[in-house]
């Protein structure tokens, strides 16, 4: 396995922040509540908001996202989009991004 002896846990650690911070950017830029708005959703557009801390150094590499929407759909849809999602209840959705050695992005 000559693939580990091309990298260290360090590094891998360091892309998986760089990928855990890039979905809550994704999630957040297209279905993420401003504080200004009110608690319902307008127009039947679904929103997130997230739950786990914003620190990528106390969250590891999992976002859990509260969902206007039965959690159903964001797992449909973000398992889909290939990340491993845990649905916890039925507003609230675990994503988890797995750092793999050959991944590039």
């Amino acid at each position: 396995m000559q693939i580990f002896s091309e990298t260290s846990i360090s590094e891998l650690r360091e892309k998986s922040k760089l990928l855990t911070t890039y979905l809550e950017y994704l999630l957040l830029t297209r279905h993420g509540q401003s504080v200004d708005q009110k608690s319902s959703a307008t127009g039947n557009s679904p929103y997130v908001k997230i739950i786990t801390s914003s620190d990528p150094e106390q969250r590891g590499n999992q976002l859990t996202i509260w969902v206007s929407v039965h959690s159903a759909l964001m797992f449909n849809e973000l398992t889909r989009r290939g990340v491993v999602v845990i649905c916890v209840f039925q507003i609230v959705v675990r994503a988890r991004v797995h750092v793999h050695v050959f991944l590039c992005y």
